[in-house]
């Protein structure tokens, strides 16, 4: 194709103006992946109107709104269901907020929502090949390490970063510890942060692409281990199970060659698991990891999830606000009740009303099927996109028990991996 030709195939709005190549793009997606450490970290001087709204301006901010100008500028969106239900559902969170008082206040929350999902859409508006995709799952690996272990490091030598950071109460009424809970001082997004990167090293990096090597693997699976302790996160040991479930299984349907291999990586971590957690054990402080056990339901004091006060929250929840068409304002649960949800599922529901709740499962029933529907001829794709769904099972499951659809710390990446696997194709298609 001509110039002139490439120059007309182009929207008018953008003609005569430097083309934005995909390569471009790409390297832009790769940056955000790698900006995992810093992504929620405030930016000093936030403005107090700001952080009324928000808590405080962060990175995801800043970067958020170049963007989304930097998808009007593109302006190739695919065709796609799952791009109609993505706006749909974020319209739904604008909407809302016809039922809120201070709209300038609680505006900012919902475009930093739409900031959150951002990165997705650009990502959802390139191709990928194997090779683009393995650069992403690369830079995902060593940014997400490396701020995970900046989480560490606030835990040992900070504690606590925030005054309600969530803890762990010790037996006999010895006091309590603060979880874990990374740059944010929230064990719940941390802890999202710690299980979906390994997951998704483990899934994708290493049964799909099969690119992960054995000090990667072992480095991967002791910072699950560890970071499943320390932030005694219910919700990480349910996505951790629904992940290996599903991958195996949607995995060896993709390619019966790969079944035997799926099999024995299945294996393999649950034998490296539990071989690390006498390890684990002996560098955690012993009164944490009796209250984690406890937590966990392994102790003496059940405060297993069977007895958690989140079922009657949600009761209570429901008989306060019933529901909404509109729902009651993105972000005015705890406004108006101060009950954590813990529940993305019936957050939305409360908070975007129906339409918003019934977009919000298509756009993630839109991304499953479209996954588990591939039809690819390169086996690598295939099984890629399995891998990626067993990631989505994985995702879902976590929902029932945390809010991680708000989680800007790690929502983002999370979501640009998920947009890389739809958009996938073979090399030999995208020559």
């Amino acid at each position: 194709m001509s110039a002139i030709e490439l120059d007309c195939a182009l929207p008018r709005h953008v003609r005569g103006l430097p083309r934005f190549d995909s390569w471009s793009a790409t390297s832009i997606v790769c940056f955000c992946l790698a900006l995992i450490p810093v992504i929620a970290i405030p930016v000093p001087g936030s403005s107090s109107a700001f952080a009324a709204g928000a808590d405080h301006i962060s990175f995801v901010d800043l970067f958020g709104l170049p963007l989304l100008l930097l998808l009007l500028y593109r302006a190739r969106l695919p065709d796609s269901m799952t791009l109609l239900f993505a706006a749909s559902f974020l319209g739904c969170a604008w909407i809302s907020m016809v039922n809120v008082g201070d709209l300038g206040r609680e505006t900012l929350r919902v475009l930093r929502l739409c900031f959150i999902y951002a990165p997705f859409l650009l990502a959802l508006s390139l191709h990928w090949t194997i090779e683009s995709a393995e650069r992403a799952l690369r830079v995902f690996w060593w940014g997400g390490l490396f701020g995970i272990v900046i989480g560490f490091f606030i835990y040992w030598f900070v504690g606590a970063v925030r005054e309600q950071q969530q803890a762990l109460f010790l037996k006999n009424g010895l006091g309590y510890v603060f979880r874990a809970g990374g740059q944010l001082g929230n064990s719940g997004g941390f802890s999202h942060l710690i299980t979906s990167w390994a997951m998704t090293a483990l899934a994708l990096y290493w049964i799909a692409l099969r690119r992960l090597n054995a000090v990667q693997i072992a480095v991967t699976l002791a910072v699950l281990v560890y970071g499943i302790v320390i932030t005694a996160s219910r919700n990480s040991l349910l996505q951790v199970g629904l992940v290996l479930m599903f991958t195996t299984l949607f995995v060896a349907r993709s390619h019966q060659r790969s079944a035997g291999r799926v099999m024995v990586t299945l294996g393999l971590v649950v034998a490296v698991v539990v071989a690390l957690l006498p390890l684990i054990a002996l560098i955690t402080d012993s009164a944490v990891l009796s209250a984690t056990m406890s937590r966990f339901g392994l102790g003496e004091d059940d405060r297993s999830i069977a007895h958690s006060v989140r079922y009657q929250n949600w009761a209570g929840l429901l008989d306060q606000l019933g529901w909404n068409a509109l729902g009651i304002g993105y972000k005015q649960t705890m406004e108006l009740t101060g009950l954590p949800v813990d529940n993305s599922y019936l957050r939305i529901f409360l908070e975007l009303g129906v339409a918003g709740i019934t977009f919000f499962l298509l756009f993630w029933a839109s991304i499953q099927l479209r996954l588990l529907g591939s039809r690819s001829p390169d086996v690598m794709v295939r099984r890629y996109k399995a891998a990626a769904a067993g990631l989505v099972m994985g995702e879902l499951g976590r929902m029932c028990f945390s809010d991680t659809f708000t989680m800007y710390l790690s929502t983002p990446s999370v979501m640009v991996i998920m947009a890389i696997a739809l958009r996938l194709r073979s090399s030999d298609a995208s020559a």
